[in-house]
Formats: structure tokens, C-alpha cells, sequence
């Protein structure tokens, strides 16, 4: 053999050596040792085993990164990513696992681009979630639970020199529900094994509760706690049918009190300011016919017909002097804007035109057109147009027999 053919020969070995095993017919791309266990997802034989990537239910791990395979290819590892499952009361839980790179070029950018495309039409995501299915598969069988990886949704987005590729489906019947505790622990088992062996560094977990749900308990130790969310950060191993949350629904009987309170609240105070209101425009309060028992046993009847009648007939007697003393014992000062107006409708037989009441209070035609117009949605007025004015009256006044002015 020459020489030259020889040289040939070393050539080609020392391409295959590089370029790694042939898996069907196609070389599979090397991976250094030292890159992350992510960057290994699609490897067929990644050369050092880790938790994640020694999982016995599937043929690539669920939580391994996204795609290894291709993101050696661009240079890409996920720096951070976190695996949030957001229990719901029913059962199903909702997953959403976030990976996140940092872009620290232009090279970079285009690569995340590059591999953004790809992302969200589901090129290089198959594989991991088939181990995901594979792995709901599993613990359905173990568990006695039919269960479903749905509603799967995939979107990208770059963030202040950060590319994010996000992943979410919904995992039907995740937790098992006992009364009113809810707990996610053997769905993460299969036939004494586990589908979630560990956490690389740049992975955390994170199991969120529903809503009205405290946390009962929460294993193995060493996870981080806030308002019921567990976290658990890698890296991490976790031993079969040792990860799992418990939570309790919250029975809280006495938040009925407080919606109770506000309500009797509301209803008091609506009352008094009826009656507020009609001893200001009535000088008294009327009564339905028969009245109202007071502390005695009487029926107490308030007849403000007399008192209404003389005030619009000017006629003389004590109910004039009372009311003339009335009026000036009022300072107008003291009251408000509204009440000046319901004033001056009382001492004008209940209505008036809006030109009038600018005149009379000497506002401006802004502020009287604004006031009214609040007075009128809040029910206390009525606004009737009339040609060119506005008609004002209470809304119990009769205005069918409208005198011409």
C-alpha cells in the first residue's frame, strides 16, 4: 500500500473519530465531556452518565435540555431552566418548563434565532416530549390513573441579551385528590423506579398549588418555600418515591363574616341617607300608611303633606314659621353642592330651568352643567330637555303640566 493511500485512509479514520458514532447511517455530531448533561439530550450514547440522563422510563429524560443534538450544533446551552407545575384542584396540572440563554453577541443572536424557528415548529422538541408522554404513560400504569400530555404550546422570546424557549402542556390527572388534601407524589413513579431522577445545576422545579390550597408537607428537605410554591434547586438526585407535595384545601368559615358585615354596612348607611334626604327636601320623613312602631308599642305617624302644602301656598301659621326658621337657621355654607341644589328646588316648587339655577347660584355653566349631570346618574335629579333648556326636578315631580315661562 503506498504512501499516499495510507494518509488517505489515517484521514478518513480521524473524521470518524471526530465526528462521533454513525446512528442509521448518519454521523452523529461529538460532544465534549465537559459541556452540560443539556447539550447531551439527543446524543444516542452521551459519554458520562448523569441523573437525569440515566432515567429508566424513557429514552431521554423529560428534564434533560431542550436539544442537545442541534444546540451543539449552534453553539447554544441552556443557562438556567426552570420546571414549573401549577397544580390544579381537579387533578391536572399544567407544565411549564422555561429555558434560558445567554446571547452574548451577534453569533449568538442569530444562532438563538436559528434555533427559535426550529423551536416553535417542533422539529428538535419530539424527542423530549415523547419522554414526557412515555413518562405520563408510565406512572398512568403505576398509578391506576388514566393519564394525557395535552395542549402542548411552544413560544420564544429575547429579552435583554437573554433568548427564552418555553414549553407548556397540560398533564391530566397529575395529583390524587383525598377529601380535601391534594397530593403530587406517586405520579413521579413508575414500577420502582422514578421518571425524575434529579436536577441538573442550572435546572429548578417548582410545584405551585391551586388557589385555597395550604401546604401540608413537601419531601426530600432542603426545598425553598413561599406561599404553598415548593422549590427545589439542582443540582440534585432524588430517590424513587421520595419527591412529593401535600396540600390541604382552606376551609375559612368566617369569610362570609366580613362580606356579611359590609353588606348590613351598605344597607345602614343607604337608609340613612334616605332619610337625610328626605327630611332635607320634606322637612320630614314620610311613612307608608299605618307608620312605624316605636319603642312603646305606638304607631308613629309623620304627616309632612301640611307642612309642604303651606310652604308652597305661602299661607301664614305655625308650620310657616317653622319652616321660615328652618331656612335660616341652615347656613348655606355648610353644604354641600348637591344640597344647595336640591335647596333651591325645594324653594322653587321642585323644579327649575338649569339658566336659572346658574343664576341663582352664580356658578359657572361648566360646573352646574357637570353637577347636574352627576346628581342626575346618581338618581337624586331628573334632566327633561325642553327646546333649548334643561328642565331640572325631583325625580318624583309631575312635569306633565309644564307652565310656560
Amino acid at each position: 500500500m503506498s504512501s499516499r493511500t495510507r494518509a488517505a485512509l489515517l484521514g478518513v479514520l480521524a473524521v470518524l473519530l471526530v465526528a462521533g458514532p454513525v446512528v442509521g447511517g448518519v454521523a452523529t455530531p461529538a460532544v465534549a465531556a465537559s459541556a452540560p448533561a443539556a447539550s447531551r439530550d439527543a446524543a444516542a450514547d452521551p459519554p458520562t452518565a448523569t441523573p437525569l440522563d440515566a432515567a429508566a422510563t424513557a429514552p431521554t429524560a423529560p428534564t434533560a435540555a431542550v436539544a442537545s443534538t442541534r444546540q451543539a450544533q449552534v453553539g447554544l446551552a441552556p443557562t438556567e431552566e426552570t420546571l414549573r407545575v401549577t397544580l390544579r384542584s381537579g387533578g391536572n396540572a399544567r407544565w411549564t418548563i422555561r429555558s434560558n440563554y445567554s446571547l452574548e453577541g451577534d453569533a449568538d443572536r442569530q444562532a438563538f434565532r436559528d434555533l427559535a424557528e426550529e423551536y416553535t415548529a417542533g422539529v428538535f422538541q419530539t424527542r423530549r416530549l415523547a419522554a414526557f408522554r412515555t413518562a405520563s404513560d408510565q406512572a398512568s400504569e403505576a398509578t391506576g390513573r388514566q393519564m394525557s400530555i395535552r395542549n402542548v404550546e411552544r413560544t420564544t422570546n429575547v429579552t435583554n441579551g437573554t433568548g427564552q424557549l418555553v414549553l407548556q402542556f397540560t398533564w391530566t390527572n397529575f395529583s390524587r385528590q383525598s377529601g380535601d388534601r391534594l397530593y403530587a407524589d406517586d405520579v413521579f413513579n413508575t414500577s420502582g423506579r422514578t421518571w425524575l431522577p434529579g436536577l441538573e445545576p442550572y435546572q429548578q422545579l417548582v410545584i405551585e398549588p391551586p388557589p385555597g390550597y395550604n401546604i401540608v408537607q413537601a419531601t426530600p428537605a432542603g426545598y425553598t418555600l413561599s406561599d404553598g410554591t415548593v422549590r427545589w434547586e439542582g443540582p440534585r438526585q432524588f430517590e424513587p418515591g421520595n419527591l412529593s407535595a401535600s396540600y390541604r384545601q382552606v376551609a375559612n368559615p368566617q369569610s362570609s363574616f366580613p362580606i356579611t358585615l359590609v353588606g348590613l354596612a351598605i344597607g345602614g348607611l343607604g337608609v340613612v341617607a334616605l332619610a337625610a334626604y328626605a327630611v332635607t327636601r320634606r322637612g320630614g320623613v314620610s311613612l307608608p300608611a299605618g307608620g312605624t312602631d316605636d319603642d312603646d308599642g305606638e304607631t308613629a305617624v309623620t304627616d309632612g303633606a301640611s307642612a309642604e302644602s303651606a310652604a308652597e301656598t305661602g299661607s301664614g301659621g305655625p308650620t310657616d314659621d317653622g319652616a321660615a326658621a328652618t331656612d335660616e337657621a341652615v347656613d348655606t355654607e355648610l353644604l354641600s353642592d348637591e344640597e344647595r341644589i336640591e335647596r333651591l328646588l325645594e324653594t322653587n316648587g321642585g323644579r327649575m330651568k338649569q339658566a336659572t339655577i346658574v343664576k341663582e347660584t352664580e356658578w359657572s355653566n361648566a360646573k352646574v352643567s357637570q353637577l347636574l349631570s352627576a346628581m342626575d346618574e346618581a338618581g337624586r335629579i331628573d334632566k327633561l330637555r325642553i327646546g333649548r333648556e334643561n328642565l331640572i326636578s325631583f325625580p318624583d315631580e309631575d312635569v306633565t303640566d309644564l307652565d310656560e315661562e
